[in-house]
Order: C-alpha cells, then structure tokens, then sequence
C-alpha cells in the first residue's frame, strides 16, 4: 500500500489520505487531499490527490494522475494516465481526462466528455455532453462545447466577452486514422459554419 486513509472530514463522508511510503514528488508521511475511499484513489502508480482536492462517490483517481488545490472528482469520472485537474475545476459524471491533459482553474467537464492527449482546459470552460477535446487543442474563457463536438489539434476556442456556446462541431479534426488506443468518441461531421452564441 502507498497510502493509508487518515483524519475523517468534519462535515463529510471523506478521509485524508496519508502517504505510507516516497513515489513520484510524494514523501512518506505527506497528508494529501480528501477520498471517500481506497475506490477513489489507486494504490499503484503515482496518482495522488493533494491539498483540500475531493474524490468521492465512484470516481478514480489511477496510474500517474495527479488531483490538487481544490478540485473536484465526482459520480463516475476518472483521471488517469499523466492527467493533471487542479485549482477549482470540476470534473464529473461519466466524464475521462487522461493521457496528459491539464483541467484547472473553474473548469468543468461533465457528462460523457473526454479530454485527453495534451488538450487544456481552463478558465470558466465547460466540456460536456459527448464532446471530445484532444491532442494539442486548448479551450478557455467563457466556452461552452456541448452535444458530440470534437476539437483536435492545436486548435484553440477562446471568449473574454460573451459565452460562446458550440454544439456538434468539428474543429480540426485529424486527417489521419485515429488509433483505437486513444478510445475516442466519434463526432458527427459537420459541415457548415460554426454556429456562436454570444451572451452579454
């Protein structure tokens, strides 16, 4: 075992986790963040929750993932892989960030979203529905990508005005057969212009 559950949280159904041995950037002794269980938070790799982060319900928490500062990791998402979800975001419901995707600051990814590759997701960005967000794509500010979207590449959708909201689009989407290992969601292609809604 790496980690041993520690103190109970005064008002929830959490524990901190304490480390019971030195991996990755974590030393014996080190008082992580909060879990509902030993089902939150893997016993092998280097995955670790730290500060006053969450992981609870049927979340996960595996292989190299990291959860900080105070994000939170609910229903049945999971982190995994080089993932790395601090600040405030939020990650829940049957969502997947993994490979070596960033979620920080207030984001949310939510229902059956996958972020994954080397995408980031940050400031006040949502990612939900069937949507997909991978390889070097970066979504932030006041985004919200809904239905079956799928954003690759170096792409990047940004708003520091109005919400613009994306639903079912496809914005650089790879040429290249996509490789079964990266398990992604296929989106319906679309072909006509991107439709925004800006809020002010």
């Amino acid at each position: 075992m790496k980690y041993m559950l520690g103190e109970k949280h005064p008002s929830l159904d959490l524990f901190r986790v304490v480390a019971l041995k030195d991996f990755g950037n974590v030393k014996a002794g080190d008082v992580g963040g909060w879990v509902g269980g030993e089902q939150n938070l893997s016993q092998d790799g280097t995955a670790w929750v730290s500060e006053n982060a969450k992981v609870f319900d049927m979340a996960c928490v595996y292989e190299n993932a990291q959860v900080h500062g105070k994000a939170k990791i609910f229903d049945k998402a999971s982190i995994s892989g080089s993932a790395l979800v601090f600040g405030n975001a939020y990650v829940y419901g049957n969502s997947r960030v993994y490979g070596k995707a960033n979620v920080f600051d207030g984001a949310k990814i939510y229902q059956d979203a996958r972020v994954f590759g080397n995408a980031m997701v940050f400031e006040l960005a949502r990612v939900a529905g069937g949507s997909v967000v991978c390889r070097d794509a970066k979504i932030h500010g006041k985004v919200r990508l809904y239905g079956d979207s799928w954003v690759s590449k170096g792409s990047r959708i940004f708003s520091n005005k109005g919400w613009v909201e994306l639903t079912d689009e496809e914005i650089g989407v790879p040429s290249e057969p996509i490789q079964p290992h990266e398990a992604i969601l296929f989106a319906r292609v679309i072909q006509e212009m991107l439709k925004v809604k800006n809020e002010y």
